[in-house]
């Protein structure tokens, strides 16, 4: 009977939030002093596939380092390093005079005042291979942070699941590229009890010389919210 009553109160128990599972896991990423980790990418287009690796670390207010190894037709690596009074990053390609520049460096101070991570972030992140959700989350500059959620037409809780042997949030929606364009494909969002995002995946349709094409993107996140950073690694590589 006890086993029973168990049972009734579970089964009345009701279905968490989508928005407010996301919201917690949003606010998790914005509240963390540091974090260490990887982030891995595989996406494909009819035969063809691609890969990327991000290791990331931070530590607020404005220390950083992202390592992007990319493989596809070629391979490639961008690098980003902070050490809080000076960051560093590939060259853009588009930028004049780049084929003799290969890094450029900044200061985190400057004349509107000192740059945050985020602010460090927006100015270095350009020659990025996978500039991702799960890269923008964990930066969680308000700016990303919007953009992002407009991304999401809908959210819905789709259930607990098992992934990699840990249990996790469920969430499923429809995706447009910006705030007020069309549906384009479907996201899922895989997310634990404390809030960290495990997996995002991302479904888009694009038309190539008339022809629907799908896109199919994943992205496995293994962060660590609060790691203890490398120091070594805030060193500005110029």
């Amino acid at each position: 009977m006890l086993t029973l009553g168990i049972a009734a109160i579970a089964l009345a128990q009701p279905a968490p939030s989508a928005a407010s599972i996301v919201s917690k896991m949003i606010a998790r990423y914005h509240g963390a002093e540091s974090m260490t980790g990887t982030i891995t990418m595989q996406q494909g287009l009819g035969t063809q596939t691609v890969s990327a690796t991000t290791v990331l670390q931070f530590e607020r207010p404005n220390k950083l380092y992202i390592r992007q190894s990319f493989k596809g037709e070629e391979a490639r690596e961008v690098l980003v390093t902070c050490d809080g009074r000076h960051f560093s990053y590939n060259t853009p390609e588009n930028l004049p005079g780049s084929e003799n520049l290969k890094r450029l460096v900044e200061a985190v101070s400057t004349q509107f005042g000192s740059l945050d991570l985020g602010g460090v972030y927006a100015a270095s992140s350009k020659p990025l291979l996978d500039r991702s959700v799960p890269l923008d989350l964990a930066i969680s500059r308000k700016e990303d942070l919007t953009y992002r959620r407009n991304q999401w037409a809908t959210l819905a809780y789709a259930g607990k699941t098992a992934l990699q042997k840990e249990s996790v949030h469920r969430i499923t929606g429809r995706y447009r590229p910006y705030g007020e364009a069309d549906v384009t494909g479907s996201y899922e969002m895989y997310i634990n009890e404390a809030g960290d995002l495990r997996r995002y995946t991302l479904t888009t349709q694009l038309q190539d010389s008339g022809r629907i094409m799908t896109v199919m993107g994943a992205w496995d996140v293994n962060l660590v919210v609060n790691g203890k950073p490398d120091p070594a690694l805030f060193r500005v590589v110029r």
